[in-house]
């Protein structure tokens, strides 16, 4: 496997959308790559034309513009289907960021009470951080809806 690299400012100043509309404008795949003698064909399944690889030197350049027909039809495919991967990660990634900010913020709010407080202001004030702190865990599982209310045994300050 290759090593994973982080993207280069050219990689960040791709629009996916841009780069998504050019491949939806190419012929519908999937593509696939034939060889005959020094050439190699690119075409799509249907027969449609869609690029040939010369090679100039049989014994050495011929294995490489087999390579680059291949990664032609490849990326018909692929490239579309990483872009849209990559879209969706991005968005998992902003919406995990925000509940965590939402969490953190919860945290410092219980933790500029903590050492001020009396034990009773703090279990007052500990009450709607902890209702938060269940609706940020709804939102990760994705059962925003469902109630994950609890008695109050086995809560802090329940007495059990």
């Amino acid at each position: 496997m290759a090593e994973v690299t982080n993207p280069s400012e050219q990689d960040l100043a791709r629009l996916a959308e841009a780069d998504l509309a050019v491949c939806e404008k190419a012929s519908r795949g999937p593509w696939a790559e034939s060889f005959r003698g020094l050439s190699v064909t690119v075409n799509v399944a249907g027969g449609e034309y869609v690029a040939t690889f010369h090679a100039a030197e049989p014994s050495l350049v011929h294995e490489q513009a087999e390579d680059n027909a291949r990664f032609t039809a490849l990326a018909r495919d692929a490239l579309p289907a990483w872009i849209r991967r990559a879209e969706a990660a991005e968005k998992e990634l902003a919406r995990l960021h925000a509940l965590f900010t939402k969490v953190r913020e919860t945290q410092d709010a219980y933790e500029a009470i903590a050492d001020t407080a009396t034990k009773e202001q703090r279990l007052e004030r500990f009450k709607p951080m902890c209702e938060a702190l269940q609706a940020v865990m709804r939102e990760v599982r994705g059962d925003g809806d469902e109630d994950d209310t609890q008695t109050d045994a086995g809560r802090p300050g329940s007495g059990s």
